[in-house]
């Protein structure tokens, strides 16, 4: 049996496990709409993977995520579309900017439609988009 007590497996000197499972930069269980402190910089790796979400009419948390390649100095979209009440869906939208050890939103906003599809309304300022995770592979 193999215990490994450093949670490292080195080939040729890289943790392979940084590879695939990833290293978690940012873990927040309530998340946070404003901006995202990594706990290393975004240059220092091939990708990251952006996990966010909204909660829906029914409380229940409308989960995406979003994989970035070579993310430093990078402008990206976070998108969902959910339904918001009983009788409206939501577009909301985010876009960010990642950026040495921060991610942070320029703009952001969302499109309400009627369920039988007609639009109702549009916010420029709709800023509910939630963060909780981003994890970054080398």
């Amino acid at each position: 049996e193999f215990i490994n007590f450093m949670k490292k497996v080195l080939l040729n000197g890289i943790n392979i496990l940084d590879k695939m499972d990833g290293v978690v930069l940012y873990d927040n269980t309530t998340g946070t709409t404003g901006t995202v402190a990594l706990s290393e910089t975004a240059e220092n790796f091939n990708s990251l993977e952006i996990f966010f979400g909204k909660k829906d009419y029914s409380g229940s948390i409308i989960y995406n995520s979003l994989k970035i390649h070579n993310p430093n100095e990078k402008k990206a979209n976070l998108n969902l579309f959910y339904r918001a009440t009983e009788t409206v869906q939501q577009a909301i939208y985010a876009h960010i900017n990642v950026s040495g050890t921060s991610i942070t939103k320029t703009y952001y906003g969302s499109i309400n439609y009627s369920i039988t599809g007609s639009v109702g309304s549009a916010s420029v300022t709709d800023n509910s988009i939630v963060i909780y995770r981003v994890v970054g592979y080398r």
